[in-house]
């Protein structure tokens, strides 16, 4: 069970309910604060600000919901500062943006939810369907990956190259131990017969501890340039990728979308009006019942029709006229609409593409001064190496010259053994260092294996994901549509999800097809066809599907229904006990002549709304 309180949401100044497990039925009359507590819940669950306006009383600076349910407590506080944009603070059920997008489309499925208005207004539905998984940037995770790959591609490549030189290297470094000890041995037989050897002895002891130092600088300083080389062209790339990146036009303040967001609505009312207008008068034209509203003389020339309106005498044609003059002004009315909604969505776009392009941008530029900051370390470290090089090749020139001249007093056999020695010494340290390098690339071939095979089964599950969601969506929305044309019998007859794609095969649009049977003959309609409740019912479905789809119930266990007052109380209680099941808690609006529902009824009685200051001021 959850228990709400609210104070200042939508036309809810006070109040407190109780949400039970299963159907939950806000049953009162109009301006009692149904579809606030609807907002309310929303504003708990940390879904409003998307698609739509915080919902903060009309009139006051500061809103609040309290949330608490059996695991946790839940506050949000909704602010109006002076002159600007409803903002929202404090602990919403549901913490995450991608997440809070989901539940807005897919459990909050008040009146002015996307998916219901898209459908009502027949405009594409596709962007909105998939806006979870754009929201995750699923391209630019699956770039990083193969990008990824790619390295433990060659990485694995590289081992394998070690791994066949291996048994070489092992067949060279045992070859030459066994000529070292041969060497040695002879060596030791020629000096015993030496009385001066201790000097030539120590020089040659100082000029292996030399060779065998410079040997591991040469190292560091081969390893050294490597590393730098590799870090420049990794630079070098992420320049490339920042030259690349697009430079779009800084976004415009949050405010002005706002405004535009009220004009749209402003236009919606407006066409909803003149609409009515419209449809009235013709339809009284159309079904030549003039004589119904008004005096009709007719005569052979012409009949005289008394304006219903004003009284005044005119004619057929005339009043047809000025029908026609509504309907020029009703598509007037409809295209601003599409302008001003255009401009939103323009709006939109430009600051998500500028936010994308900066977040890229950031992350590059501190990637490649963290690179520039290495390779400066490296380069300042390379050349203390090479320093040092230096003066270990001039130590050991000095020391062969000082040997050279000591050995001058040795026979020439033993001269040549020693410096056979020195070779041999410094090859077969040489292999052993490349032995130990190759045999050490080799044995992290499975583990590097292993992680290519975690980042190529990551990689198919991100490409997928997107298929496997879009066909999930399909499927519930075809099922479940079927089981309400068999349960209530609307007036279509089928209705279906296809999924159309491009080129790649990659899903470019989902289009809702709507199907009607005319003389026994299927022929594909539009929702323009369809009653006020047909319509909603579609929208409906195609949301749940979406909840099913994207799993929403993981993360909320509510759905939220509003706004469906256009469906027969039958049929209103037939949705609520189809939709049950699909969540653990249910919570839809009704009015009282929508009769009993089978679950747990919530009254407004004990609210403070909105209208009952209103009536006080009447």
């Amino acid at each position: 069970m959850w228990d709400l309180t609210v104070t200042n949401i939508g036309g809810i100044r006070h109040g407190s309910a109780s949400v039970e497990d299963g159907l939950n039925v806000v049953q009162a009359s109009n301006f009692r604060g149904k579809s606030s507590l609807i907002a309310a819940l929303k504003t708990g669950l940390g879904a409003t600000g998307h698609y739509d306006d915080h919902p903060l009383t009309e009139g006051t600076d500061r809103g609040e919901v309290t949330l608490e349910t059996e695991q946790n407590d839940y506050s949000v506080a909704l602010e109006r500062p002076v002159h600007e944009t409803v903002v929202r603070k404090g602990d919403p059920y549901v913490s995450d943006e991608g997440a809070q997008l989901a539940v807005r489309l897919f459990a909050c499925l008040d009146a002015d939810n996307p998916i219901r208005q898209a459908v009502r207004n027949g405009v594409d539905i596709t962007e909105l369907l998939q806006a979870p998984l754009d929201f995750e940037d699923l391209d630019s995770q699956i770039e990083t990956l193969t990008r990824e790959k790619r390295e433990i591609d060659e990485q694995i490549a590289e081992a394998k190259r070690a791994g066949e030189r291996v048994p070489t290297l092992q067949e060279t470094v045992t070859r030459l131990e066994s000529e070292l000890d041969s060497l040695r041995d002879q060596r030791d037989e020629l000096a015993e017969a030496e009385a001066s050897k201790a000097h030539v002895e120590q020089l040659s002891d100082e000029i292996s501890a030399l060779s065998e130092q410079l040997a591991n600088v040469t190292e560091d300083i081969s390893r050294l340039e490597g590393s730098i080389e590799r870090k420049d062209e990794r630079v070098a790339e992420i320049e490339t990728e920042l030259a690349d990146l697009t430079d779009p036009t800084e976004p415009v303040e949050a405010t002005d979308i706002p405004p535009k967001r009220e004009r749209l609505e402003t236009l919606e009312e407006r066409i909803a009006l003149v609409e009515d207008l419209y449809r009235a008068n013709q339809n009284v034209v159309d079904a030549d019942a003039l004589d119904v509203l008004t005096e009709v003389n007719r005569s052979i020339a012409a009949s005289d029709v008394t304006c219903w309106v004003c009284g005044e005498e005119t004619t057929n044609a005339e009043i047809e006229a000025a029908i026609d003059r509504l309907q020029s002004k009703l598509t007037e009315l409809r295209d601003r609409k599409g302008d001003l909604e255009s401009e939103i969505e323009e709006l939109e776009a430009a600051r998500r593409e500028y936010r994308r392009v900066e977040e890229t941008r950031d992350r590059l530029e501190t990637e490649k001064r963290t690179l520039r900051t290495a390779i400066d370390e490296k380069r300042g470290l390379l050349q203390e190496k090479r320093a040092r090089q230096s003066s270990l090749e001039d130590e050991i020139d000095d020391l062969e010259t000082e040997l050279a001249s000591a050995e001058a007093e040795y026979n020439e056999e033993l001269t040549d053994v020693k410096t056979q020695i020195r070779t041999t010494e410094s090859k077969l340290s040489e292999k052993r260092e490349a032995l130990e390098s190759h045999q050490s690339r080799y044995d992290d071939l499975d583990d590097l294996q292993r992680e290519r095979d975690d980042v190529r089964s990551t990689l198919t599950d991100l490409r997928n994901r997107k298929k496997r969601t879009q066909e999930t969506l399909k499927d519930r929305f075809n099922a479940i549509i079927t089981d309400i044309i068999d349960a209530f019998g609307p007036g279509f007859s089928s209705a279906r999800l296809v999924l159309k794609t491009d080129d790649r095969g990659d899903v470019a649009e989902i289009d809702l097809e709507i199907g009607r049977e005319i003389d026994d003959a299927g022929q594909r309609t539009s929702v323009d066809t369809l009653s006020e409740g047909e319509v909603e019912l579609i929208g409906l479905v195609v949301a749940i599907a979406g909840y099913h789809a994207f799993d929403v119930g993981s993360t909320v266990p509510c759905i939220l229904i509003d706004g469906i007052s256009q469906l027969a109380a039958e049929h209103l209680q037939g949705v609520a006990s189809y939709l049950e099941d699909t969540s653990e808690i249910l919570v839809t609006t009704a009015y009282p002549e929508a009769g009993d529902f089978d679950g747990s009824v919530i009254t407004p009685d004990e609210w403070k709304v909105v209208s009952d200051k209103e009536k006080a001021i009447q």
